[in-house]
């Protein structure tokens, strides 16, 4: 099978290869089967086993049909799911564009491991920083008043676009309170305080960030 040179790249990029020698392994991740194509909607996971490596698109992480997380090309997928004998789970991964995606079952994975510590690391890292995501979304749902709710996700989620600090709000206002556990009316107040003291600039469902340091105090 011919590999895309496109694709390489993307995978060497990804955390997973990070200090690995990329071409001792690329054929026997590249394996036809192991490229997979997933149209806009398509729920990923649905039958394979192992983790995903984002090769083209874009996926989220949803909770009841909530967006908590995107992600983009040579980001990591699957990584609490890899291993986990009960698939039953709140969370899914769902195609937001038209995406490819390279799978790394699990017999491959535990062939990866026990050949290269290094592939072993980064796989612990990444788990790590997944338990790390978990644990701010929490810190979210508990923050206390809806000020610090949003603030810490704002902080979370800032962008850097032509020198200015951005967050994309990632569904409608009322999903939005949903998935910091707000009222709608709660959401537009601490919108409405933050705006209104200089410290973001919104447009529709584009935040732009003023001032960073009195955004972090707010979290307090």
């Amino acid at each position: 099978m011919q590999i895309n040179r496109k694709y390489l790249e993307l995978l060497s990029e990804s955390k997973l290869m990070r200090n690995v020698m990329l071409k001792s392994y690329k054929n026997q991740l590249f394996e036809k089967e192991a490229i997979l194509k997933f149209k806009k909607g398509e729920l990923l996971f649905q039958n394979q086993k192992g983790i995903m490596i984002l090769l083209k698109g874009e996926v989220e992480l949803k909770n009841k049909g909530l967006t908590l997380r995107k992600y983009e090309k040579s980001e990591i997928l699957g990584t609490s799911l890899a291993f986990n004998k009960n698939r039953d789970t709140i969370l899914s991964i769902t195609a937001s564009r038209n995406s490819i995606a390279l799978l790394i079952d699990e017999a491959k994975m535990k062939r990866l491991f026990t050949t290269d510590e290094a592939i072993l690391e980064n796989y612990l890292e990444l788990v790590s920083e997944d338990f790390a995501f978990l644990a701010r979304r929490i810190h979210n749902f508990t923050a206390g008043s809806a000020e610090a709710k949003l603030s810490l996700y704002l902080l979370e989620h800032i962008q850097e676009e032509g020198g200015e600090r951005i967050v994309f709000l990632p569904n409608s206002l009322t999903q939005f309170a949903l998935m910091l556990d707000l009222g709608r009316a709660s959401l537009y107040r601490a919108l409405e305080h933050l705006e209104n003291n200089f410290i973001i600039f919104r447009n529709k469902k584009q935040i732009k960030v003023l001032d960073v340091a009195r955004l972090e105090k707010m979290c307090n």
